[in-house]
């Protein structure tokens, strides 16, 4: 699985895109929310275990720990008997390779018009604080990371790089 993740207006999506027509695999998006419960527990279980060879446009797990707390108080993963660090430690067995959309923060600010969630413009740096934040504790916890930046030149994944590399490895992982 590769997870595509990041604050709004990060690219995500184009990057997704990219790499769907590059190595031809299917692009999953979230149908519900944290706020939604037992669907959003049942979403997250089925993308760790029934897409392993996906492109998945932001993770229940990543994006709710981000966007509950700050949008709606809670993280919905974090509780009793529910514990997000549960949901990390069976987010890594899956052996994902993440790529965190970050590009510098005047791209990341500049909405224009376009549509946003309740409060996420409001709240826009503590979302975006909250993701590095993340980041860093996934780089810690040992995922396959890659940074990307869509303002940087050529820096969009190609065939000959580490999502090659990934794929390739995943696909012989499957056939043992």
């Amino acid at each position: 699985m590769i997870i595509v993740e990041g604050f709004d207006n990060t690219g995500k999506t184009t990057l997704a895109e990219h790499l769907s027509d590059a190595f031809g695999l299917p692009i999953l998006t979230r149908r519900t929310t944290g706020a939604d419960g037992i669907p959003f527990i049942m979403e997250t279980l089925s993308i760790l275990i029934l897409e392993p060879l996906a492109i998945l446009e932001r993770h229940p797990v990543t994006a709710e720990w981000v966007y509950g707390p700050i949008l709606r108080d809670k993280n919905a993963l974090n509780e009793d008997p529910i514990l997000w660090d549960y949901w990390v430690r069976k987010l890594l067995r899956s052996n994902p390779l993440v790529i965190y959309c970050r590009p510098p923060d005047d791209l990341v600010f500049n909405f224009g018009t376009r549509k946003q969630m309740d409060g996420v413009i409001d709240k826009s740096k503590s979302i975006l604080d909250r993701y590095d934040l993340l980041f860093w504790e996934l780089d810690n916890r040992g995922f396959s990371l890659i940074r990307y930046d869509y303002s940087e030149e050529g820096s969009l994944p190609t065939v000959d790089n580490s999502v090659n590399l990934y794929l390739i490895t995943r696909e012989n992982e499957r056939r043992l």
